[in-house]
């Protein structure tokens, strides 16, 4: 019995050193107006290029394949994708001020969700938006798609929030399907998109 356990043991690394050496390359989708690729270095660097219309985006960073079938991405050098600063201000009202990570001003969606777990979304906000309420979880997406993770208030007294929004693309752990072949990467919203990057 510890002899086989010792040659499944063998198997499986095997398995798991074959998938890491077989994935670089370069995976590539492409359509009329937008386009995206993902070289794989051996060394398992990585870089990532997505083009549309409007928007050409180039990030850098380290990748590794888990469990044979997902593809891991962490971007080099980090980045934070939200930074909120919790204060308590006079008044009974609730204010988020939004910006991008280099203090520029930006037009955003912000989806505020309450203690029932409901979501209401204000649409096209601009530097503040102010309420009254109890909130306790919110995200935010910028008008080219971009979203937040999920941001859990931390103080049950904060009524003003200073929140810093990096606009660029930002892989933190991000878990993308891999099967050899082919990648099915996510949007920018974190969802799996309806497409494939397909290996060269």
């Amino acid at each position: 019995m510890k002899a086989f356990k010792v040659i499944l043991s063998l198997l499986l690394f095997c398995m798991k050193a074959q998938a890491q050496t077989s994935a670089p390359g370069t995976y590539y989708f492409s359509s009329t107006r937008y386009s995206e690729c993902i070289e794989l270095a051996a060394d398992g660097s990585f870089i990532y290029h997505q083009n549309d219309e409007f928007v050409k985006t180039e990030v850098r960073g380290n990748w590794q394949i888990r469990k044979d079938s997902v593809l891991v991405l962490d971007s080099r050098p980090q980045r934070t994708k939200l930074a909120v600063y919790e204060s308590h201000k006079r008044g009974a009202h609730m204010t988020f001020r939004v910006r991008y990570s280099d203090n520029n001003s930006l037009v955003y969606n912000i989806y505020l969700i309450n203690v029932q777990g409901d979501t209401v979304r204000y649409a096209s906000q601009f530097d503040k938006t102010v309420l009254r309420g109890k909130i306790v979880s919110f995200f935010i997406r910028d008008t080219k798609g971009l979203q937040s993770p999920l941001y859990r208030i931390q103080s049950t007294r904060t009524n003003f929030f200073d929140i810093r929004f990096e606009q660029h693309r930002v892989f933190e752990s991000e878990e993308w399907k891999f099967d050899g072949r082919t990648i099915i990467p996510r949007g920018l919203d974190n969802a799996f998109v309806h497409y494939s990057l397909v290996k060269k």
